[in-house]
């Protein structure tokens, strides 16, 4: 079985349009921080994937390294989707993040994925 961010992201999307839920208790959610960086890493980890999905150990890897469950990333959905404004500022931050690693990919060859700007390449073939 393969877990996909597409699935994630639809039951976050259905959570927070459904407005289940009454006065988010923070106590019973994992911190935003780690929902945040727990699905920033899922996302990064199912664009690497020529399928867009990520396998399931790779999500458990993930969920492992960070020290969160799946159940922890649904509660977290379960209590917060239905605040639009909350869960718009997590997309938000998540859309940062994506943003600035591509920026640091951009400009540091060392890192994986590094992708030259257009200007930083030297077109072969072109000219008379």
């Amino acid at each position: 079985m393969r877990t996909s961010v597409i699935v994630a992201t639809v039951l976050l999307s259905v959570a927070a349009c459904t407005g289940a839920g009454s006065n988010p208790q923070e106590d019973s959610a994992i911190p935003r921080e780690d929902f945040v960086q727990a699905y920033y890493q899922l996302r990064v980890e199912g664009l690497r994937s020529p399928e867009m999905e990520i396998s399931l150990e790779a999500r458990n890897r993930i969920l492992e390294d960070l020290g969160v469950t799946e159940d922890d990333l649904l509660n977290f959905a379960e209590v917060w989707g239905s605040d639009g404004e909350v869960m718009q500022e997590i997309w938000q931050e998540v859309d940062s993040l994506m943003r600035e690693a591509r920026r640091e990919r951009a400009e540091d060859p060392s890192i994986e994925g590094y992708e030259p700007r257009r200007a930083d390449t030297v077109p072969r073939g072109v000219g008379r």
